[in-house]
């Protein structure tokens, strides 16, 4: 993709999200997504129909970036945990609102359904047995939804406190397996 498409969507993106912590999406106009970042609406038009457009195609994107990295290759638990949250931290402020509002969840259950299907790949040898199953998506459905909770619970609930809890839960869940 040619630098400047690459730059301009990009400054759309980030004025999106900054726009976004005080507006719902439905709320923003082209002018303003275009103010905040410093395009024209010609250039914007170029790209997008809608404001909406801009945020499903970072939606598109990071599920992209998300599949390419949960199947990387053989990993532990404790690396697939890493992994997942290095990319949830990537793409905070995206996550955060996707957590906050109920109908960006599409994009929630699918990340539930990567790492689902992630585990079931890189943490069972061969066809997982329907406890397994079970037990599996319990784990991915349990990290995801640890994630969306702190989201909406940020004064009461630590970063730190998250991830450690999550490697307790799964590590225990994962002995369920054994």
């Amino acid at each position: 993709m040619d630098r400047r498409v690459v730059k301009t969507k990009t400054a759309l993106r980030k004025a999106l999200f900054v726009l976004l912590a005080h507006e719902p999406i439905d709320r923003i106009s082209v002018s303003a997504l275009c103010r905040e970042a410093q395009v024209t609406r010609r250039t914007f038009y170029t790209h997008y129909d809608r404001v909406e457009d801009v945020f499903t195609e970072y939606q598109e994107d990071m599920r992209r970036q998300v599949e390419r990295a949960l199947s990387t290759g053989k990993m532990d638990a404790q690396t697939l945990l890493k992994v997942f949250d290095r990319i949830l931290m990537a793409n905070f402020d995206a996550f955060a609102y996707m957590c906050r509002n109920l109908h960006e969840q599409q994009l929630v259950q699918e990340l539930q359904e990567m790492l689902f299907a992630t585990f079931c790949e890189q943490l069972v040898s061969g066809q997982p047995t329907a406890q397994q199953q079970l037990t599996l998506q319990y784990a991915a459905y349990g990290v995801v939804n640890s994630y969306v909770y702190w989201f909406n619970h940020v004064k009461r609930v630590q970063y730190a406190d998250v991830v450690t809890t999550n490697r307790q839960l799964l590590t225990a869940t994962l002995a369920v397996l054994a």
